[in-house]
């Protein structure tokens, strides 16, 4: 008749990974899961590795079992060897994140240069960014003859070009920002013409978000 067998075994060799949208070493300031579109960067961590044992490949598996993407492994300069207890920190090439749901399995060789997988416990599933957060105090102070600043203050997951405007016109030149920022527009003298309401509007590719402030100005002389 028909029979099944079934092999197991104990190791320690293992994983974590965190996603970050700059190349970092500290795991502190990853994420659980990456920003779908943009360029994303894998801090991975391997424990019960010897020396000469290593990692090799990175592979995004889609839940049906599919190789995604496949991104070569590369030991992150100035960590050391690492130990089997503290774990090796290694650089993954950037890549832009599927839209799709996946597993993350890493391929190497141990000491003995057996070839080892090892596979998440669990699926990623990419961040959707929304539009722009701006956010601007209802009001601002100015002082006459003095010089005066407008906040604006965006949180976005996504580049966005940033513009300040003033009864529906561009003020200066449109700004680019990688990431959330806190933008300025600077007046070198306030006057009684500079008062009124001035907008900030942030654009990203999930859309577009705005706020505004009033400019109130003080201290001016009366005739």
């Amino acid at each position: 008749g028909r029979h099944s067998v079934r092999i197991s075994g104990v190791s320690t060799i293992d994983f974590r990974a965190g996603f970050s949208r700059k190349p970092t070493l500290d795991f502190k300031v990853t994420s659980s899961r990456p920003v779908q579109g943009i360029a994303t960067y894998i801090l991975l961590n391997t424990t019960g590795l010897s020396h000469p044992a290593r990692a090799d490949r990175l592979e995004l598996v889609s839940i049906t079992g599919g190789v995604i993407k496949i991104l070569p492994v590369r030991y992150y300069p100035n960590t050391g060897k690492g130990s089997p207890l503290t774990g090796t920190i290694w650089n993954i090439t950037e890549f832009v994140p599927p839209k799709e749901a996946f597993f993350l399995r890493v391929t190497g060789y141990d000491k003995d240069g057996f070839l080892f997988q090892r596979v998440s416990s669990v699926s990623f599933s990419s961040i959707v960014p929304d539009a722009p957060k701006v956010v601007m105090p209802p009001t601002t102070p100015g002082y006459y003859l003095q010089r005066g600043t407008i906040s604006c203050q965006v949180d976005s997951l996504l580049p966005f070009t940033l513009r300040f405007t003033r009864e529906g016109k561009s003020l200066g030149v449109d700004q680019l920002f990688r990431e959330s920022a806190i933008a300025l527009w600077e007046l070198a003298q306030v006057t009684l013409k500079d008062e009124g309401f001035y907008e900030c509007i942030a654009i990203s590719s999930a859309g577009t978000g705005r706020a505004r402030t009033f400019l109130d100005v003080s201290g001016r002389t009366i005739p």
